[in-house]
């Protein structure tokens, strides 16, 4: 099926069986795939500064940055942390303590964390809080233009999708919170989240693209 049938598509048992097999078919390793799906932000709030230099390192790196030389070139900048965590735990408190309401600060604040950037910020605050954020990206950028309800949108076609401002993050978020919405109210009760269309748009893009 094409994100674009989906995208139309008033039956909720579409878009559960569009959301099963794109959690199924992620395209990364099972063991980093199943362990990041159980990630709770309270436990990466209260981790030891070294432990969540750790969890970003070792964990969410390998789980966003699956090019070899991009996984090699985040983890270079994030080692600039090693000989002053100071730094770092203040981004760590920064992280878990913004008004969820307000995208932009939340991106401002998990950008500030060295070798993310608004890809890479979106992508953790998407794990982390999966009911406000998703990850923005090339490739859902793509996908959305290729969806009726965009293909005209202004704001959207003007974006670089190699080069994604904050700005523009802050809308496309808001574009999934809107979707989310939509589906919520579709199926009377509350369980489809901003990640899970996200989810959805990265899975299904080479569908039209």
């Amino acid at each position: 099926m094409k994100i674009n049938e989906i995208w139309n598509s008033k039956e909720i048992s579409v878009w559960k069986d569009a959301l099963a097999k794109a959690t199924m078919e992620t395209g990364r390793d099972d063991s980093i795939e199943t362990k990041m799906s159980k990630l709770k932000a309270e436990d990466i709030q209260h981790l030891p500064v070294e432990d969540f230099y750790s969890f970003l390192y070792d964990d969410y790196f390998v789980w966003k940055y699956t090019a070899k030389h991009r996984l090699a070139s985040t983890r270079k900048s994030l080692k600039k942390y090693e000989n002053d965590m100071n730094e770092l735990s203040e981004i760590q408190d920064g992280l878990f303590s913004f008004d969820l309401s307000k995208t932009r600060l939340g991106l401002q604040a998990a950008g500030e964390i060295y070798g993310l950037g608004v890809a890479g910020a979106s992508g953790l605050l998407a794990l982390l809080f999966p009911s406000y954020f998703g990850t923005v990206d090339e490739m859902v950028v793509r996908a959305l233009l290729t969806c009726d309800e965009y293909r005209d949108d202004a704001i959207i076609k003007a974006i670089n999708p190699q080069d994604i401002k904050r700005k523009d993050a802050v809308y496309l978020i808001e574009q999934f919170k809107k979707k989310a919405h939509e589906l919520n109210a579709l199926s009377n009760e509350y369980c489809w989240r901003p990640r899970d269309i996200d989810v959805i748009l990265w899975h299904f893009r080479d569908k039209d693209l």
